[in-house]
């Protein structure tokens, strides 16, 4: 193999490599949490928290710093689809920059735990908002590229709609005060965090299996 399809190979299982660095420093820090800890009543975050975690919360925030940076390479590696129409290679060049962008507000809610409120909530929306517009961008500028599986773009679509439902109910959880969803609002969290990641896990097979 050339040193050129090595690097290409290299740089498409990044993203593969990315999901589980974050299940495996998340796993252990969950080891680590103190007492009952349940999606339906923590965020993801609290792992983070050195106050309710003290002996795993370097793990999961070392986890989001090291995971955001090996995304950072995922994403500058995905313009080698090269779509041939120039209005999908404008939407793919969209979505490159802004998966960038995610990849360093993960890393800067590793920085900012919960500890710091307002550093982390703002790195946090950061990661929730941009990584729902670099889903849609990718799954438009790709979806006709023949070299690329639509079964990914038609889980993105779950992953989009998950996200919506985060969305509607923490709005309603922070401003009214009566409203009871049938999920936690730090449940869809957990559900918007590990399909999002999955996306980009099943993105990164697929350049793998079509040697993008």
């Amino acid at each position: 193999m050339s040193i050129l399809n090595l690097k290409s190979s290299w740089n498409s299982a990044t993203g593969f490599l990315a999901v589980l660095i974050f299940l495996f420093f998340t796993i252990t820090s969950l080891a680590l949490y103190p007492g009952h800890y349940s999606p339906f009543n923590n965020w993801v975050s609290d792992l983070g928290n050195v106050n309710l975690n003290p002996a795993g919360s370097t793990l999961f925030n070392w986890g989001c710093i090291i995971t955001g940076l090996i995304l950072v390479t995922f994403f500058s590696g995905l313009h080698r689809w090269q779509p041939h129409k120039k209005c999908n290679r404008v939407l793919l060049m969209l979505g490159v920059i802004i998966g960038v962008f995610s990849s360093i507000s993960l890393i800067f809610v590793g920085i900012f735990p919960e500890t710091d409120i307002k550093m982390h909530q703002i790195a946090s929306i950061g990661v929730f908002s941009s990584i729902f517009f670099v889903i849609i961008l990718l799954n438009l500028a790709l979806f006709k590229h023949p070299k690329f599986i639509r079964a990914v773009a038609y889980y993105g679509l779950f992953v989009i709609i998950a996200e919506l439902v985060f969305q509607h109910v923490l709005t309603m959880k922070n401003y009214t005060s009566t409203f009871n969803p049938v999920m936690s609002a730090s449940f869809m969290e957990w559900v918007v965090v590990i399909s999002s990641l999955a996306w980009i896990g099943f993105l990164s097979l697929n350049m793998l299996m079509k040697k993008i």
